[in-house]
């Protein structure tokens, strides 16, 4: 217990009897002995209960400390298992949409680029209007088939890249084709305007050349031989570009 006087604070046992003085100040028992002794007692363990305090504080401050530092190389190596590895089997098939047979010439330059690559295009003619079915179905079983990804060329509605993407989660890049009353408008709007969770990578009207690139350039993240081949072609375009200058004739 704890009984102010003069404005200290001074410590008594609980069995000790209190005693009031002159002027009824409260007061301790009589016998100083006996007082200093109590104050000696409560001084003391008020010390050990402070260092006890102390001592819980450190250990807590040495177990959050020891926390921090183990939980700093757990991220890594979270992090380290995400990196991405090659497959050996990872697959270089990649699916050629077109529909029509006519048309194949606007669609040449992917396959040549394709093969320019190492990868192997396998070219067909579906239509996502007169063969829905048939579009659906190798989308569906696109990745149990070994392919890729899907380059998909088509005119006017162009409806074509966006079915397989509906129906695939393989990534699916759309070539506009020129054609019809708004020579290949139509069809730009009508490939790149997919609704959000269905992407369709959309290049330029007839850029089929540049869609193998693209489609190159995805598989490359775990294929360090077409990374290669992608920065060989680019040195090549390079190359060229720096013979053309020398002969402007300007």
């Amino acid at each position: 217990y704890n009984l102010p006087i003069g404005g200290t604070f001074f410590a008594r046992a609980p069995k000790d009897p209190i005693r009031y003085g002159a002027g009824h100040r409260p007061g301790l028992n009589t016998d100083t002995t006996h007082f200093q002794q109590t104050v000696v007692k409560m001084a003391t363990l008020q010390a050990s209960t402070m260092n006890m305090k102390a001592v819980a504080f450190q250990r807590g401050q040495l177990r959050t400390n020891r926390a921090v530092r183990l939980s700093k190389p757990a991220a890594s190596c979270v992090a380290a298992r995400r990196v991405f590895t090659v497959e050996a089997n990872q697959p270089t098939k990649v699916g050629v949409l077109m529909g029509s047979p006519n048309d194949l010439p606007k669609m040449k330059g992917a396959v040549d680029m394709l093969r320019t690559f190492g990868l192997e295009p396998d070219v067909k003619v579906l239509s996502a209007h007169r063969q829905p079915h048939d579009v659906a179905q190798m989308a569906l079983g696109a990745r149990a088939n070994g392919y890729a990804a899907f380059i998909c060329g088509a005119g006017m509605a162009a409806h074509l890249a966006g079915v397989v993407s509906a129906h695939t989660t393989l990534p699916v890049v759309g070539v506009p084709l020129s054609g019809g009353a708004l020579n290949g408008v139509d069809a730009l709007y009508a490939t790149v305007q997919m609704p959000k969770g269905i992407p369709v990578a959309t290049v330029a009207i007839d850029g089929s050349a540049n869609a193998a690139i693209l489609v190159a350039q995805m598989l490359s993240i775990t294929n360090a031989a077409i990374a290669v081949k992608i920065e060989e072609l680019r040195e090549e375009n390079r190359a060229v570009l720096r013979e053309k200058n020398k002969n402007l004739g300007v």
